[in-house]
């Protein structure tokens, strides 16, 4: 049996879905155990300051849910939420690694039928196959469990995929040894997750929508260029699983 120095847990979570927007993101955040449990004591300490039960940044950013409590004539709600996300954001930076594949959803609809059947018409399977393969290619001498959210039709096709991932690719099959699904209002690394993925669609598609001043700045937090972090961007063409290459970008 191969031996591994490092044995991590990588939570994925997608932003955007592929009928409604010009861009879909998947993106996941990597960490030992030792480290996801005191990243999980000091994310739930932040958010219950502000007596926040779990992080949505759809709600966040729309004080919709938890937010939606904090009073509209309040002039410091903006200030309070932008302090928590950016105190969030730099725990993420602190205690993960971060991969992430903003995908093109025009290059998606225009591959071949054939070829969207294999991929389950879903451009949620190319984005799962990058983000999987960028963190065996970050961490080459780590083995992975993953963890996503529980969705039933969100899980069922990550199940799919992954299980289809290790049948196609020696490697995988030796370095992912286990999924896991998990409601992501319980497990703080699903919720960092989704902040890294929405951070990563909305940078995507700033040239043809306005980027909300904390979500730049959050993304900055992310992806700097001294982050531990590994941006890739999934194509048409080519050879894997999806058929389709991916275009390196190292930040």
């Amino acid at each position: 049996m191969r031996n591994f120095t490092e044995n991590l847990v990588a939570c994925i979570d997608e932003s955007g879905k592929l009928a409604d927007t010009e861009v879909v993101a998947l993106s996941g955040c990597l960490a030992n155990q030792e480290k996801w449990e005191t990243f999980d004591e000091l994310w739930c300490r932040l958010l219950l300051a502000e007596r926040i039960p779990h992080l949505s940044m759809k709600d966040a950013i729309h004080f919709h849910g938890p937010f939606k409590n904090w009073c509209l004539d309040d002039p410091n709600r903006t200030a309070r939420r932008d302090a928590l996300l950016t105190n969030l954001a730099k725990l993420i930076g602190q205690y993960t690694s971060r991969v992430s594949s903003p995908m093109i959803a025009a290059t998606f609809k225009a591959l071949p039928a054939q070829q969207r059947e294999k991929l389950g018409n879903d451009i949620h399977y190319c984005g799962f196959e990058t983000c999987l393969r960028s963190a065996m290619e970050v961490y080459p001498n780590a083995s992975f469990s993953i963890i996503c959210d529980l969705s039933e039709e969100y899980a069922t096709k990550c199940l799919k995929l992954f299980n289809k991932l290790r049948r196609q690719n020696a490697e995988a099959k030796v370095r992912l040894f286990g999924i896991s699904f998990l409601d992501d209002t319980r497990r703080a690394g699903l919720q960092a997750a989704d902040m890294v993925a929405y951070c990563s669609r909305a940078n995507a598609t700033r040239s043809s929508r306005r980027i909300e001043p904390v979500v730049d700045s959050l993304y900055s937090i992310l992806f700097t260029k001294t982050a531990n972090t590994k941006t890739l961007l999934y194509r048409a063409g080519g050879e894997g699983l999806g058929h389709g290459e991916f275009e390196k970008r190292q930040t």
